[in-house]
């Protein structure tokens, strides 16, 4: 399979496995365990910035974040 299917607690998010740049440009704000998880980023770039991370949001990414 090339996807990945992602839950903590009620929170279920689908992302391609083969994904490996993400760019948010109309949104600051990263809910809870969006990216949770996410080994197969390599980066994730918001073009407005990061004002509100939800619990989780980035744990276990190894992704380059530019806020």
């Amino acid at each position: 399979s090339t996807s990945s299917y992602r839950s903590l607690r009620s929170y279920h998010y689908y992302i391609p496995t083969t994904l490996k740049k993400v760019t948010i440009t109309k949104q600051n704000v990263v809910k809870t365990a969006a990216f949770n998880g996410c080994t197969m980023l390599k980066e994730i770039t918001y073009t407005q910035g990061i004002e509100e991370e939800g619990e989780y949001a980035f744990q276990n990414c190894t992704a380059i974040i530019n806020k």
